[in-house]
């Protein structure tokens, strides 16, 4: 990846955060006469109205302008009008393992999935939906990805494997997507906290595509650029006390984009499966660790797992004494610790492996002892 390349991602990232800011104070200015207000309730932590929906925005930052720069690029490409410095990197966006290659009704693909789940999550922030119906939803977004190419069964070395591996890897690419998109509206409970760690991780994957492909550039990593650069730009509108919400009609399209390029990152880089596979879990180590251990908590009290409530992993560490802003801070700092070891994958391998299996195992068991530790001698100094 040459400097032009480099230049090129960053006018990307700041023209994407640019479009989001005006659509951010946009959003806020109108948010009354477009009825994009979240009032408080029993199990918000906010205290007074706040605009939501700031996802709306998200989309022409963090979609249509990627959408326009890749097929740009590729269309140039194409007609030997593409600038010299840019020929050799971008030449990437026509390569690949199995099922990589460039095309480009997969590129329009992605946009149109992410629209159509930005307008299901305006539909829940305006309406509400009942989960059946928002799952349902999301699960032919994710099987229609899937199809066309997005998958686990493009893993490195997994080519040649038996008809029936492929299709549960397929099985596994939709329960991917459709964990990650409900993982991130999840996460979104405290202000900063769903865009810091979606920031993380898209700063994170864009670290990967250039340190698992060094010589060319994914197409996704324009897409990944123009998603930190319009969470950056929210972040400004989202830090504590909130001015503006991004509402399910953020969360669910970044959560998807964010699993899609999860799914694409293994198929141009050198890494191994088995070591792509535990990068990938340090990646997004933390929505999916605050997922399932509210999912148990959840059933372990009786309640459904698609019931709200306070009991995700930041009302935990607020709950411990480190309030919301420790708290916050606290998991953005876990998900950098955990892209981590995924970072470094190519360059010390043995070591990037022992560093995501002791990541992952501080997630399956070091973090969850620690909260159950303080959770106690908390309940002990209170009882004295």
């Amino acid at each position: 990846m040459n400097g032009a390349t480099v230049g090129l991602m960053l006018i990307v990232a700041g023209m994407a955060a640019a479009v989001g800011m005006l659509g951010f104070r946009a959003i806020i200015a109108r948010a009354e006469q477009w009825n994009l207000i979240d009032r408080p309730s029993g199990r918000k932590n906010h205290a007074r109205p706040t605009p939501t929906a700031g996802g709306l925005a998200f989309w022409p930052a963090m979609v249509a302008l990627p959408a326009g720069v890749v097929l740009s690029l590729a269309l140039l490409s194409e007609a030997g009008r593409l600038p010299a410095l840019l020929q050799e990197p971008i030449a990437g966006l026509h390569g690949g393992n199995a099922g990589a290659d460039f095309a480009h009704a997969r590129i329009v693909l992605v946009a149109i999935a992410a629209t159509g789940l930005m307008l299901l999550g305006l539909w829940d922030d305006l309406r509400g939906i009942a989960w059946p119906l928002r799952l349902t939803a999301e699960t032919i977004a994710a099987v229609v990805t899937v199809l066309v190419g997005f998958s686990f069964r493009h893993l490195p070395g997994l080519s040649n494997e038996p008809p029936t591996v492929g299709l549960l890897l397929d099985g596994l690419s939709v329960l991917w997507i459709v964990g990650l998109v409900n993982s991130l509206n999840m996460l979104d409970n405290m202000d900063g906290l769903a865009a810091g760690v979606g920031l993380i991780i898209a700063l994170a994957l864009i670290g990967c595509g250039w340190a698992w492909s060094p010589t060319v550039v994914p197409w996704w990593t324009f897409f990944a650029c123009a998603l930190a650069g319009a969470l950056a730009a929210f972040l400004l509108f989202n830090k504590p006390p909130a001015q503006l919400f991004m509402g399910d009609t953020g969360s669910y399209p970044v959560g998807y984009l964010l699993a899609v390029f999860g799914l694409t990152l293994p198929a141009y880089g050198s890494v191994d499966a088995q070591r792509t596979v535990l990068g990938l879990l340090c990646l997004f180590a933390v929505p999916l660790y605050d997922t399932a251990s509210v999912v148990v908590l959840r059933l372990r009290a009786g309640t459904s797992p698609f019931q709200p409530d306070h009991r995700h992993l930041s009302h935990r560490l607020a709950a411990l004494g480190l309030g919301s802003g420790g708290a916050v801070a606290a998991i953005v700092l876990l998900a950098g610790v955990g892209a981590a070891p995924a970072l470094v994958m190519p360059f010390a391998p043995s070591w990037g492996t022992a560093a995501a299996i002791a990541v992952l195992s501080s997630f399956a068991l070091a973090l969850p002892l620690g909260e159950l530790a303080a959770h106690r001698a908390r309940r002990k100094c209170r009882s004295r």
